[in-house]
């Protein structure tokens, strides 16, 4: 027998026979006529070479070939119905997972503590998966079912991304408590003539660049790192100064944290996830649980 060939409807027909074990109880069980049935297992039974079912005083007795079969098309029926029956239901409570979530270093500080007081709460069996990599590859990386979601202040065009604003985060000026220098405020020229860390993908560099060269001033740039932290321990230990989010700062042991003397627009940190999980249970779950608590943490 060819599966190419083979009417994949007589499967429920062989599947209400073997658990009905009796005709007409098994085409009252899947809305087929007596005729109908009678022809469609006389059609099952010309496929298989096989009577598969014999009529006997206690009903249809299944033959060594039904028995055979039953097992393994009553869970290709199983799984069909899984299939169509659309996504799992998802129970935060009782599922034991793990989310695969793209994010940078300061994406990690602020947003991984936060989530995990949320999850030892509501759901302990989710464990979480962080993972860095450079912010354009975030969208392919989604779109090939490596991750399930990505944090950040980023931005796709790319078809089958969703996007959606988490939080906004100024920015801020960061400096030693024992610059020779800052004070807890600071002028535009004192910021330019400053030494600077920089964070070669953030997202408020470009804008200082553009407003320092607006007022014909130029940084003192001593060193360009790729990570926030690293560039936030560097400024706790030295008289360079740096621009850096608000929230990844932290509890700033150490530190200034100074207003810019200059505009910057605040970052908008975004979740991102591919249209595949968009009604996924799982996913949409994460997604909301992440806006609830940034909803309400300061």
């Amino acid at each position: 027998m060819n599966s190419k060939n083979f009417d994949l409807n007589l499967l429920r027909v062989f599947a209400a026979v073997d658990q009905a074990r009796n005709v007409s109880r098994a085409s009252a069980m899947i809305s087929l006529s007596q005729p109908a049935m009678s022809n469609a297992l006389a059609r099952l039974r010309k496929a298989c070479k096989d009577p598969l079912f014999v009529r006997t005083s206690s009903g249809m007795e299944p033959t060594a070939l039904a028995l055979e079969m039953a097992p393994a098309v009553h869970e290709a029926l199983a799984h069909l119905d899984r299939a169509l029956g659309g996504p799992a239901e998802f129970t935060p409570g009782k599922a034991q997972r793990k989310f695969r979530i793209l994010m940078s270093d300061a994406g990690q500080d602020v947003v991984l503590p936060v989530l995990l007081n949320a999850l030892a709460t509501k759901a302990p069996g989710i464990s979480i998966e962080s993972v860095q990599m450079a912010r354009e590859h975030y969208a392919e990386t989604l779109e090939v079912g490596a991750a399930d979601l990505a944090l950040g202040s980023i931005n796709s065009t790319r078809a089958g991304i969703y996007q959606q604003v988490l939080f906004q985060d100024s920015y801020c000026c960061v400096a030693s408590v024992d610059h020779p220098v800052f004070r807890g405020a600071v002028t535009l020229k004192q910021f330019a003539a400053a030494r600077h860390v920089v964070i070669e993908s953030g997202g408020a560099e470009a804008a200082i660049q553009r407003s320092l060269e607006a007022r014909h001033l130029e940084r003192d740039i001593a060193l360009s790192v790729s990570q926030y932290h690293t560039a936030i321990e560097t400024v706790r230990r030295t008289s360079l100064i740096a621009t850096v989010p608000l929230r990844s700062v932290g509890a700033g042991h150490g530190l200034q944290i100074i207003e810019l003397p200059v505009d910057v627009a605040p970052a908008q940190v975004k979740i991102m996830w591919h249209r595949r999980l968009h009604k996924d249970p799982a996913n949409s779950w994460l997604r909301y649980l992440l806006k609830e608590v940034f909803a309400t943490e300061k």
